[in-house]
């Protein structure tokens, strides 16, 4: 594992599908290292070789990254039975790694008669650390499909299939595209609130200092998080703690748990994906007393909001001597006149 760290951090790999080779390599070395008795650094990934399993998971996860993918579903995976022949002999089918994989990380396994391993380690890895659920959702469009056929022959074809899905564009039954999946909102002029899918992070720390605490949120943010915040709370005995909340793109998951990995002493994290409604919204620039500033306008249905950007508030401040309260103020009434939305 140190050298196959080493590899990854050293290659040109965006951090994004850095963070999902690696998460996918935690995976596979910890049931590895569960089945053999030993510490995650001292395994060795003697059964496919260390270089097919590196550029299996790789790739893997460079296709995440070039799918923009909002979450990932993983249903039940089908093994076959009875015995395989590997390094250690003949082993029972789960084999212990996939065993310890799908008990630690919840994945349902469905036992056919096929003689033989359907459900590898790698493979099993892949589908813990990159499964944001276990059940479709009750309406979806399907917008691609890819289809892998495997090396082995059994007595059945071996395929494995991935949809590409959309949620966000459903059609009713008379045929028109429904982007909200619901019927127009009453009073909001048939205009819905835009739909997405995000990620929420948690952890609680009670043992890192204020230094640190201020370097993740920093680096959480450059790297893309939405929003991040700390809550104090108390823990086992009455220690007082914070817990770190972070709001991302599902895509955006694996990195932020590098970095909260990296910078903190959380040892681990609780993840859920939510379903959120925003407002239409877009960043514009205004004059206002020949300074150019920027305001963020929001619209839902006939509702909208004028909300000016913290620098050009400072900005404001600092060339006309204002108190924030008053560079606030005459910025969002100049950019309602401006845009006509009085």
């Amino acid at each position: 594992m140190p050298e196959i760290r080493e590899i990854l951090s050293a290659s040109s790999l965006s951090p994004a599908a850095r963070a999902t080779a690696l998460r996918i390599f935690d995976v596979l070395a910890a049931a590895e290292a569960k089945a053999h008795g030993t510490d995650i650094d001292l395994v060795h990934f003697h059964e496919v070789g260390a270089v097919d399993s590196i550029v299996d998971i790789v790739v893997i996860a460079v296709c995440l990254e070039d799918l923009r993918l909002d979450g990932v579903v993983v249903g039940s995976l089908t093994d076959g039975c009875g015995t395989i022949r590997c390094q250690h002999g003949i082993m029972a089918v789960p084999v212990p790694a996939v065993t310890n994989i799908a008990l630690q990380h919840n994945l349902r396994l469905k036992i056919s008669h096929i003689e033989g391993e359907l459900v590898t380690p790698t493979g099993a890895a892949v589908a813990a650390a990159i499964r944001t659920s276990g059940r479709l959702p009750d309406e979806y469009r399907i917008i691609a499909s890819g289809m892998g056929a495997g090396k082995r022959e059994y007595s059945v074809p071996s395929f494995l299939r991935l949809l590409l899905l959309d949620t966000d564009a459903v059609k009713d039954d008379a045929g028109h595209e429904n982007t909200t999946g619901r019927g127009d909102t009453a009073g909001m002029a048939g205009v819905a609130a835009k739909a997405d899918t995000v990620a929420r992070l948690e952890t609680n720390i009670d043992d890192s200092n204020g230094e640190a605490l201020g370097l993740v949120m920093e680096k959480l943010m450059a790297a893309g998080a939405l929003d991040a915040w700390f809550t104090p709370i108390y823990m086992k005995k009455n220690r007082p703690a914070y817990m770190l909340g972070v709001i991302c793109r599902p895509e955006d998951t694996g990195s932020m748990e590098g970095i909260i990995f990296r910078h903190t002493s959380s040892i681990g994290i609780r993840s859920q994906l939510f379903q959120r409604h925003i407002m239409e919204r877009e960043l514009q620039e205004i004059m206002v007393d020949g300074i150019a500033v920027q305001v963020k306008l929001c619209r839902y249905g006939d509702i909208e909001k004028c909300y000016p950007e913290y620098s050009s508030i400072r900005l404001l401040q600092e060339r006309k001597g204002l108190d924030y309260l008053s560079a606030y103020e005459l910025i969002r009434m100049s950019a309602m006149k401006q845009k006509n939305m009085l």
